[in-house]
């Protein structure tokens, strides 16, 4: 890894959650861009909440993007527990966070309605609307080694070592708003649709924190000529950088991340292993976020290089008919606001 990039990423630009924090950023990578001679640009998507994500490259050319997000996260007291090899444990996780969130919104109830009669309800609404403010609006988190930063530095430390004769085989995006809602990578799907209906998109997301790489593979995927190669490649430099590589059949891993909007979306993190198998990610979204493991990202940049080198690395002859899919999403959603529900009716009881 590049020690002014790292320096730069880590030191002055590891907090991108602001508007201001994150201009500055998007100008770093401006001149970053312009030093490396490679083309950047901004789009910005207008909504409630806008985006703007950052194009290098040309995307006209590309046969393959690669992508990571670059906004940060709100600092919480218990990390997002991820596990992608087992829904079912991330889904009783995510379920836990929704009790985590309704059980000091309940207790604070509780205790105004006994000292202030009547006043129960809203004690129990105005602390579940800070702890969900906080949540995907509040305090930033200070330390973003791992979520996201990692996947910035994979996807710069590329742009500066490919040569120029590959540099039109690929596009790199780093999109914003990750974190409250996959808004601008939604975004960024709705403008260029056509384009990527067709082409592979790898998603570098969490992979500095973990001796074991994932190379998660969505449903869709399996039906794009190119994949074995990608797979084989991965396996490759990842065992050649001493690492563990992870490649579950296409749809058998989930991982919750912008690639989620993507018919061919892929994705790669670094995860540890427990004593009883299981594969997990933990740490972000919490002050224990600090571990760079420069080795996975030098791994990781010689995946890009290798894809990009590969001529059997393409997008598929006709745009696909499937849609992403969102289901998962869809779930922690419900489960969201059915815990909001149970919240509310035990308010509602004297």
């Amino acid at each position: 890894m590049n020690k002014s990039l790292k320096t730069a990423l880590l030191e002055q630009y590891q907090v991108r959650k602001s508007a201001a924090e994150k201009r500055a950023f998007r100008a770093y990578v401006a001149e970053f861009c312009r030093e490396a001679g490679v083309n950047c640009a901004v789009e910005r998507e207008k909504g409630l909440i806008s985006s703007h994500n950052i194009v290098i490259g040309d995307l006209s050319r590309a046969q393959i993007v690669f992508t990571a997000h670059y906004d940060t996260c709100a600092v919480l007291p218990f990390p997002n527990l991820i596990t992608p090899l087992s829904p079912f444990l991330f889904l009783l996780w995510q379920l836990a966070l929704v009790v985590l969130l309704l059980a000091p919104a309940l207790l604070a109830g509780f205790a105004l309605g006994w000292v202030f009669s009547g006043w129960g309800k809203l004690g129990f609404y105005a602390v579940l609307l800070a702890l969900c403010w906080q949540t995907m609006f509040g305090v930033s988190n200070r330390h973003t080694a791992n979520d996201n930063t990692s996947g910035v530095a994979v996807l710069l430390q590329a742009v500066q070592d490919m040569p120029d004769a590959l540099r039109g085989r690929i596009a790199i995006v780093l999109f914003d708003n990750e974190e409250t809602g996959l808004l601008g990578s939604t975004a960024f799907f709705r403008r260029h649709r056509d384009m990527m209906q067709r082409t592979p998109l790898v998603n570098f997301d969490c992979a500095s924190d973990g001796e074991n790489l994932l190379l998660a593979v969505s449903k869709n995927a399996a039906d794009l000529p190119c994949l074995e190669r990608m797979q084989d490649l991965f396996r490759e430099n990842v065992r050649a950088s001493g690492k563990h590589p992870l490649t579950p059949r296409p749809g058998r891993s989930i991982y919750p991340s912008d690639q989620m909007r993507y018919p061919y979306g892929i994705a790669v993190a670094a995860l540890k292993q427990s004593r009883r198998g299981v594969y997990y990610m933990d740490r972000i979204h919490t002050g224990r976020d600090t571990v760079f493991e420069e080795s996975n990202l030098d791994c990781l940049v010689q995946y890009i290089a290798a894809l990009a080198q590969s001529e059997e690395i393409q997008p598929a002859a006709n745009p696909t008919k499937s849609k992403a899919s969102l289901g998962f999403g869809a779930i922690l959603l419900i489960s969201v606001v059915l815990g909001a529900v149970i919240g509310f009716l035990l308010a509602m009881q004297k």
